[in-house]
Order: C-alpha cells, then structure tokens, then sequence
C-alpha cells in the first residue's frame, strides 16, 4: 500500500513541486520580458556625437556613455569618446558620479546654474577628468543632453542623440 503524508500521497506532493517550479519559471520568464519592453532608464546606453576643433582643424566623433555601478546613493557612468581630424584620431574617457537625487556630485562638480536648450530647462554642471575641462547640459534620470569639452587644444560639443 502507498504511504500516506500529511498531504495525501506521494502524487500531490509532486504536483505540488511541480506546481512550484513552473510557477517559479513563469515568474522569471514575465520579469524578463518586463525588463525588455521597458528598461530601467538608468542603464540604457548612451549615444553622443562631436564636432568642433581638435589642435586647431576641425573634427567629429562619437561615443557612448554607459552605466557602470549604482548603489542607494550613487549612479557612476562612464563615457568613452573618439574624436577624429584629417590627420589624427584620439580616444577619451571620462567618468560621470551622480548622487541620489540625478545631479552631478555637489563635491565633484561646480555648478554654473540653468539653461534652456531646445525647450528642456537643463542644469550646468563644470568639471574636469583627466586634465580635460567640460561643461555638462544634464537633464532628468542622469542625462546628459549636451557636453562642451574646452581645453587646451579642444574645443569641442557633444549632442546626445539616444
């Protein structure tokens, strides 16, 4: 004779195993198509492009900011750029320390007030990295929208475009 459990048998102790597991499974599977169709805003990459000067001759680039690390008080991004003349190309890096409130860190950064650049009210934030002076147009969820890079030798903007 089959041996009895408190739950009726060996059967419904393994449909309810099963029962578990594929309910386990389903919530995987919906949390992952969730996370798809709408990503956390915080860790989508960022596209940029460049134009201006570069050692006087005029130049382009390109580049991606993407998100390196967040913690209940800081957002860290990392943009690394490319920015090519006629005779020359350069790669950069800079790194990007938010607070928990989506603005640049107060002790890291000067801020020089706000500007309104195609209809959004942006908040400009000066730093350096790297001996590399900039000026950061940051919107909401840490974005930066514009960049102005002003140093010896650049004078370059940087528009994101997604």
């Amino acid at each position: 004779m089959a041996e009895q459990t408190a739950f009726g048998g060996k059967p419904i102790v393994i449909a309810l195993v099963m029962l578990i597991v594929v309910g386990s499974v389903m919530m995987f599977v919906v949390m992952e198509a969730w996370n798809t169709i709408n990503p956390n805003p915080y860790e989508v990459p960022r596209t940029y492009t460049f134009e201006g000067e570069m050692n006087g001759e005029p130049c382009t680039g390109e580049g991606v900011m993407t998100f390196k690390n967040e913690s209940e008080v800081w957002h860290v991004y990392s943009l690394d750029y490319t920015l090519s003349t006629a005779t020359v190309s350069e790669k950069h890096h800079f790194g990007v320390l938010f607070n928990a409130s989506d603005i640049p860190d107060p002790d890291l950064y000067e801020y020089l007030g706000t500007k309104t650049v195609e209809g959004m009210e942006l908040g400009l934030w000066k730093g350096e990295d790297s001996g590399i002076g900039y000026v950061m147009y940051v919107g909401d969820k840490c974005s930066i929208i514009q960049l102005d890079i002003v140093s010896e030798g650049l004078n370059i903007i940087g528009h994101r475009v997604s």
